[in-house]
């Protein structure tokens, strides 16, 4: 009898499970494969031991020249051109024989570039697929050089940055130290050209007196003189002392911050509550600063429509956009409140370009400190005082230049100027335009009886008249001493003489009252017209007002007069 062989029964289930198992582990060892590949710059290739590509990446791809679809199926040494071939069946074959991995160095069109053929065992050992790694160290060399040089680029571009920026600050702080020091010289030169008259009378007077020691009349006289002048003197210190200047409080040795007796409202506009809390943290032994806060733009907007700040905080990125859109809307909506942008480190681009915006200045977050806060506080709020002051200066010394300081009307260097362009106006359009010409009468007798400063209270009671008599379109100026010239444009006849007659009427009924001097004074006036018929000069039409003027003077004053200018 033959021998039977009894073969080993077949677990079915358990070989169909195993299968299963092995196509898992392989299907993500390829799935891996895939994701690694098309995350690294040099060209991969997954093969089998013939050499057919299973697998590639987009390096490939393109040095290759060919679609991932041309590439998949075809075999790797007859895709690749002989010129572009750094992998041969010879290293192929050698990994497949010795299941190590291999590494070598070639040179392909003057490139050199480092191979790694990978071999991917079977779970027994054989080698199933090969997994090939070309790496283009000269290409990697010059794109690391190439890196640092942007790096070093971008460094010396911040740099450069930091340095403008510094330098912009460093101007900014000369501008204001010339802008200061040309108002306190613009101011001077205004003071000394007002107090150069009631000067010379004061020092005339003292020198009168000296020659009329044993004469006490004629000293009394001289005595009201200088009381008169040096209350001028005084009026004028007055006005110089009006600009408001802040104190400072050292605040350690090399630095000095406002005087927080004073109450201050700031507004930090900050979506992070770590960086609010830090920076009000660092103000809160200041018990004056009061630290209001919006967490984006649009809330901030709306605390600006219904609340007063002397400061904003402003943090650059914000939930609903960033800080120079909110700068912006604010140069829109002219709110004028200064800022101060508080950055993130590495932000000095951004906060520069900010800055250029109409920010005052800047603050990294990583620098932020009790010091630096107290610092910035007193720049920019100090920097606002002269901003203002500077307008105010400038506001003066307009007024000055076109005011007249007794009667607050406008002065004759105004007139001058205004009433050019006034005729011009009129001329254009043909339009009528009234120039009176009016003057008080026996003035000098009022000085003389009563003293210059009661004089000076009629001058400036009698200003005070003029403004609330005119209309806002019509322009009254103090011409020179007592006389007085308004310009009333589109009126007719009738209505300038009826003006100037109810003027005439509220001026001799007022009573004037000075210290204990009470007196009644009187005014003579004189209408010149410029029509369609006279002739369009200025200069005939004041000598045309002028001689109206007398002619109510010649006929027994507290009178008006009224003349047409003819061709």
């Amino acid at each position: 009898m033959g021998n039977t062989v009894h073969e080993k029964p077949v677990d079915f289930k358990k070989e169909l499970l195993k299968r299963r198992k092995n196509k898992k582990v392989g299907d993500a060892r390829d799935n891996f494969f895939e994701s690694f590949v098309n995350a690294i710059a040099g060209s991969a290739f997954l093969i089998n031991k013939k050499g057919t590509i299973l697998a590639t990446n987009q390096a490939a791809c393109k040095r290759l020249g060919k679609t991932f679809e041309e590439l998949i199926s075809t075999n790797l040494f007859d895709a690749v051109p002989p010129e572009l071939a750094v992998t041969g069946r010879e290293q192929v074959n050698s990994a497949i024989q010795s299941k190590q991995p291999i590494q070598y160095k070639d040179e392909c069109q003057g490139r050199v570039i480092y191979t790694n053929i990978y071999p991917i065992l079977k779970p027994k050992g054989n080698v199933e697929k090969l997994a090939i790694l070309e790496i283009d160290f000269t290409t990697a060399k010059h794109d690391e050089k190439a890196l640092e040089l942007t790096t070093h680029h971008l460094k010396q571009t911040v740099e450069d940055l930091k340095n403008a920026n510094q330098k912009i600050l460093d101007q900014q702080k000369s501008v204001i130290e010339e802008e200061r020091l040309k108002v306190l010289l613009q101011m001077a030169g205004a003071t000394a050209h007002e107090l150069n008259q009631p000067l010379t009378a004061l020092l005339g007077n003292i020198e009168m007196m000296g020659l009329y020691r044993n004469d006490p009349v004629k000293l009394f006289d001289h005595v009201a003189f200088i009381e008169e002048a040096g209350q001028r003197i005084s009026n004028i210190v007055k006005k110089i002392q009006s600009i408001h200047h802040y104190e400072t409080k050292p605040y350690d040795t090399n630095t000095a911050i406002l005087n927080f007796d004073q109450k201050i409202i700031i507004l930090s506009v900050e979506d992070t509550d770590k960086d609010f809390e830090t920076i009000n943290s660092l103000l809160i032994n200041h018990s004056q600063v009061h630290l209001a806060r919006a967490k984006s733009n649009a809330e901030a907007i709306k605390l600006l429509k219904n609340k007063e700040f002397d400061l904003i905080f402003l943090d650059y990125m914000l939930p609903d956009g960033n800080g120079l859109e909110l700068l912006r809307i604010m140069n829109q909506k002219k709110i004028d409140i200064p800022v101060v942008v508080i950055t993130g480190q590495g932000d000095d681009l951004i906060a520069a370009q900010i800055i250029q915006e109409g920010a005052y200045d800047y603050l990294p977050k990583s620098r932020i400190s009790e010091k630096s806060i107290s610092r910035i506080i007193t720049n920019t709020l100090e920097k606002v005082r002269l901003k203002k002051e500077i307008k105010l200066a400038h506001k003066k010394m307009a007024e000055m230049s076109v005011k007249d300081e007794l009667t607050q009307l406008y002065n004759r260097r105004y007139y001058n100027d205004v009433i050019k362009q006034e005729i011009s106006r009129a001329n254009r359009y043909s339009s009528n335009l009234f120039l009176i010409m009016a003057d008080i009468d026996f003035f000098k007798k009022v000085n003389d009886t009563y003293g210059h400063m009661t004089g000076d209270a009629v001058l400036t009671d009698i200003g005070r008249i003029f403004k609330d008599h005119f209309r806002k379109s019509d322009i009254a100026c103090r011409y020179g001493g007592e006389e007085f010239a308004v310009i009333l444009p589109n009126s007719s006849p009738e209505k300038a003489f009826a003006v100037c007659e109810r003027l005439r009427e509220i001026i001799a009924s007022h009573l004037f009252i000075h210290d204990e001097n009470e007196l009644y004074i009187t005014i003579s006036i004189g209408i010149s017209c410029l029509n369609d018929t006279a002739e369009k000069s200025s200069k005939e039409l004041i000598t045309m007002a002028d001689r109206a003027l007398y002619q109510a003077k010649r006929s027994g004053r507290n009178k008006v007069i009224s003349s047409v200018v003819k061709s």
